[in-house]
């Protein structure tokens, strides 16, 4: 590396400036010689050793997605709105979320100081329960489907698809966890795992509002009925859960059922006889319903509308617990693709989400 003084610099007509850029390229290109270089690499390597009590170093590395990680992508591909709510990696089976809840007020001038415990909420607990999707497929169609190309990745896709739909069962429709081995309802998923409504029924019953007094009754939508329209409904919400929870309007949207999102379209073109009324081309032009982005879920009741954030709505993943394995069965002559993993449905703020159920158009 050759090193010139300034003063001999400046004698030969050269700027401050020039000098500079000069001596920084000369460093440059020799820090980057010694840094490639092996006898820099080996030291630098056993620093890095010592430091981590570990008995040697790579300088290059590279993560691998773990089974747990690319199943889940795969699920979660499969359908939308899964992909758009909270998915959660937990590292234990049972645990829990403090949460702090301070009443009244804490601002003081005290001469002593006195502090305020704003205590936590003991109900927001959660533990894990096992999901398991097993599939076979007998030797047979293996063969005939081999002919047909990757039979192995459409295999793997239709059970994630159906484990993402299923998933989201769970979430919207579980009421109950049955025991292991015990479960009753393969149709409808019940008792598989306990849902979002089911554990906002737990902490907090008035927010599933089912004509705002009485539980199981309708909720009538029209003229002569509870609401005089959905955007009424939805705005009584809107200001709850922004009171009670401090969410701004901007992050809610709202939920509709298959039933509903049929209903709300109806009841405006039929009122002018299939001409949809200037309200309904703005409101489709905005694609909003009482001002929030509307979704509509698979596997959510029919005739329910859900005010709330896609982030208070969860699904908690333990860590490191998908587990798959492959097997012949012999008996039915079958390939079996055997596949578990713990999770369960997680609400994060039960004051963040509204719920209305048998909503009828009248």
């Amino acid at each position: 590396m050759a090193v010139i003084k300034y003063s001999q610099w400046a004698e030969e007509g050269g700027s401050i400036q020039s000098f500079a850029q000069n001596q920084e390229a000369i460093l440059d290109s020799w820090f980057n010689t010694e840094l490639n270089s092996l006898e820099f690499n080996q030291s630098y390597g056993k620093m890095v050793a010592l430091q981590s009590g570990t008995n040697g170093y790579q300088n290059s590395f590279a993560v691998a997605v773990t089974i747990h990680q690319g199943i889940e992508n795969r699920v979660k591909e499969q359908n939308q709105f899964l992909s758009q709510i909270s998915n959660i990696m937990v590292p234990y089976d049972t645990g829990g979320k403090l949460t702090f809840d301070i009443t009244g007020t804490i601002s003081r001038r005290n001469a002593v100081r006195v502090p305020i415990d704003p205590g936590i909420d003991g109900q927001k607990l959660w533990s894990t329960a096992k999901y398991q999707a097993d599939t076979k497929m007998p030797w047979q169609d293996q063969y005939i489907r081999r002919r047909a190309g990757d039979w192995l990745a459409e295999h793997m896709s239709a059970k994630t698809k159906a484990i993402a739909n299923e998933r989201l069962q769970v979430c919207f429709n579980g009421t109950s966890r049955a025991l292991d081995g015990a479960a009753a309802d393969l149709v409808n998923l019940t008792d598989l795992d306990i849902g979002w409504e089911a554990q906002l029924v737990t902490r907090n019953q008035a927010n599933v509002l089912n004509k705002i007094v009485a539980l199981n009754t309708t909720i009538n939508i029209g003229v002569t009925g509870d609401f005089p329209n959905l955007e009424v409904m939805i705005n009584a919400a809107i200001g709850q859960i922004t009171a009670e929870s401090g969410v701004s309007k901007s992050e809610l949207v709202v939920l509709l059922g298959s039933n509903v999102a049929v209903g709300y379209g109806n009841i405006y073109w039929g009122s002018q006889a299939g001409v949809p009324t200037e309200k309904l081309k703005i409101l489709e032009a905005l694609n909003t319903v009482a001002g929030l982005r509307p979704l509509a879920p698979d596997r959510m009741k029919p005739n329910s509308v859900w005010v709330t954030t896609l982030k208070n709505l969860g699904f908690l993943h333990q860590k490191d617990t998908m587990m798959r394995k492959f097997a012949e069965d012999h008996t039915t002559s079958s390939w079996v693709d055997f596949l578990e993993y713990y999770g369960t449905p997680w609400l994060e703020n039960e004051f963040a989400t509204k719920i209305f159920n048998n909503i009828a158009f009248v």
